[in-house]
């Protein structure tokens, strides 16, 4: 929620932020939200028969691209949607609204609740990554995790390893824990996609108690040159058991390889360590005296693959070639595409999947460093999506058309507020579209009258949307009534008649305005709020209280002009003229309070100096109850003298 109010400044609250991002099922989408919605329906940023899902890990936020507010959940697959509008929108108030919902795709029970862990992240956006990385860290040593839960669940076993070649002092882990002395001690840790459990060694054996499965499982001696890994076996296990695990002491093996490489050791087709490559050649401790096969990794493609023994130390090279990539996406009007798409790359030989995203370079997204291969270029916004398939080195670019469009209705008005048929398109790039379905980027709205532009609007098309465009074109409506009694004053030449006129001609001026920034007139013919700019305006929307209030004046102003025209009725045209006068200072003193703080004056207003006040309309009304007042007083003052 979002309001911004000139005479309550305990109400001065809330924001809402300009961009959604969200990590969906093909990597991290950035959705741009209207911060001043004019719309009193939903204006939907990310409808729900988009089937918007998060991808895992499931996070999504809103943010300003710095400062960010997000959830992060233990379970994806959740649907999202998301969308604002405009509360209140009067000069002083304005009320806008919006928000994002999660939920489950298809029907949802009632009661339903989510079974998971979230959490709520509050800080730099660009520490979302770090955040969700290490709530996937801790997600398995949370109390009541799914998985966890499973775990507690199932039948757990009794492991006994018995440690052969090293062996330590018992309880030596607690001394040094104790003393703070290096006092030597081996650990063991068991590993299957985390740490799952770790023991001290007391002597030669450690003792552990879990679930069925695979582990690796790798044991560690702690001394004076720190921790040193001496020893790897993995293992099925099914049943209690004792295993003996073999120590040596460490070796080193010397990577090189290309930046951005992933590097696998192996042992007995187990992963027993996974470096990145973030230099030229990285040192990966293993225990010596073994037989590994390393494989390398890039882009989620297996480069090479290589057995070796590790005596001591042992230096591998790797090397291989790798190719860029361009692709030039495009909407259905040949330009650029105007919103941010979530574009990647991806391939069925990759032997870990990965979702490659570019670098953009202009008008152009450029995927760097990519191994020879088939891929899959997938382009997503929203519900729409454009899937290609490129063979690298053999293409070099590709040139996509990403079809989605909106429709955007205008509905316009003339400078009263009475609907009025114009022509209207849509400006960009020096791009002229005359058609109501666009592809979803920045416009600028031009309405025409003729030849005549009367409209122009800055507007940016990401949904389906309708706007209510005031013109500056003049309407005839509002002189009808006074023509009318103009020509019916030929008849009837009379004080009552001109009493008539000047009503009537308060129907063609406003009763309220305020001029600031923009002109905003309060009308009664037709009873509505126009604000003007300089190229277009708005009809403000009234509450509906005040808006039938305003439709009751109108009655009793016509019902006052018809009896003036009436000689034996006209005495009693000030009942409904004096009520309808008493109606609207009421009506513009409790809506001058609440908006600008009173019914006249001056002050600041949306950080402009602004004066409001009465219009000509509601002057000419008042003048008219007063001729027709002073007329009733002078006859009965005559006709007092008589008898």
């Amino acid at each position: 929620i979002k309001e911004n109010s000139r005479t309550i400044d305990e109400t001065n609250m809330g924001n809402i932020l300009p961009y959604t991002h969200s990590n969906g099922e093909m990597g991290v989408a950035e959705y741009a939200i209207d911060t001043t919605p004019e719309s009193k329906e939903f204006q939907w940023i990310i409808p729900s028969t988009d089937n918007v899902r998060l991808g895992n890990p499931a996070w999504i936020s809103v943010d300003n691209r710095k400062d960010a507010y997000a959830f992060i959940f233990s379970k994806g697959g959740l649907t999202v949607s998301a969308g604002v509008r405009e509360e209140v929108g009067i000069p002083g108030l304005e009320v806008d609204g919006g928000g994002v919902s999660l939920g489950e795709h298809g029907s949802i029970g009632r009661g339903t609740r989510y079974d998971g862990v979230v959490e709520l992240f509050i800080g730099e956006y660009e520490h979302m990554e770090r955040e969700v990385n290490a709530f996937s860290s801790f997600m398995p040593f949370r109390n009541g995790f799914e998985l966890g839960e499973v775990e507690r669940e199932r039948e757990k076993h009794n492991l006994t390893v018995r440690v052969h070649l090293r062996h330590t002092i018992p309880f030596s882990s607690y001394l040094s824990t104790l003393t703070g002395l290096p006092i030597p001690f081996i650990e063991i840790e068991l590993w299957n996609d985390h740490l799952v459990a770790q023991d001290a060694v007391n002597f030669r054996t450690a003792s552990f108690e879990i679930p069925e499965g695979s582990y690796v499982m790798k044991a560690y001696r702690h001394g004076i040159r720190g921790k040193t890994f001496i020893g790897v076996q993995s293992l099925d296990f099914k049943e209690d058991a004792t295993l003996h695990l073999f120590c040596t002491f460490q070796g080193e093996l010397h990577v090189a390889a290309p930046e951005g490489s992933t590097i696998l050791i192996l042992k007995d087709k187990h992963i027993v360590a996974r470096e990145s490559m973030n230099a030229l050649e990285i040192s990966i401790p293993l225990p010596a005296l073994a037989t590994y096969t390393v494989q390398v990794l890039y882009r989620g493609f297996l480069m090479e693959e290589e057995s070796f023994f590790l005596p001591f130390s042992r230096s591998l090279s790797f090397d291989f070639d790798v190719h860029d990539f361009r692709v030039v996406m495009k909407d259905t009007l040949g330009m650029a595409v105007g919103v941010n798409l979530t574009l990647l790359m991806t391939s069925d030989d990759m032997c870990e999947e990965e979702f490659i995203t570019p670098v953009k370079k202009g008008d152009e997204f450029c995927f760097c460093d990519l191994p020879e291969g088939d891929y899959l270029i997938i382009a997503r916004y929203k519900g729409f999506e454009v899937r290609r398939g490129v063979s690298i080195p053999a293409e070099t670019s590709a040139e996509l058309v990403f079809p989605a469009e909106y429709t955007v209705k205008v509905h316009t008005f003339d400078r009263r507020g009475f609907p009025t048929r114009s022509r209207v398109v849509f400006v960009r790039n020096g791009v002229v579209c005359d058609t109501d379905t666009l592809p979803p980027a920045s416009y600028e709205m031009k309405v025409y009258d003729g030849k005549k532009m009367v409209a122009r609007k800055a507007i940016k098309v990401s949904s389906d949307a309708a706007y209510d465009v005031v013109t500056t074109k003049s309407t005839m409506y509002p002189y009808v009534v006074p023509a009318l009694v103009t020509i019916l004053l030929f008849f009837r030449r009379k004080i009552e008649g001109l009493c008539a006129l000047m009503l009537s001609l308060s129907l063609v001026f406003s009763w309220w305005r305020l001029r600031g920034g923009t002109v905003t007139d309060l009308y009664l013919f037709p009873p509505k709020m126009i604000e003007m700019g300089a190229s277009s305006g708005i009809i403000v929307s009234l509450p509906s209280v005040m808006h039938m209030a305003l439709m009751l004046i109108l009655a009793l102003l016509c019902a006052a002009i018809v009896l003036l025209l009436l000689d034996r009725y006209a005495a009693y045209a000030v009942v409904p003229l004096s009520v309808s006068v008493v109606m609207f200072v009421i009506l513009l003193v409790s809506f001058g309070g609440v908006a600008v703080g009173s019914a006249w004056g001056s002050g600041t207003v949306e950080d402009v100096h602004a004066t409001w006040g009465p219009g000509l309309g509601f002057y000419a009304a008042l003048v008219s109850l007063m001729v027709i007042m002073s007329r009733m007083v002078i006859k009965f003052r005559v006709k007092t003298r008589e008898t």
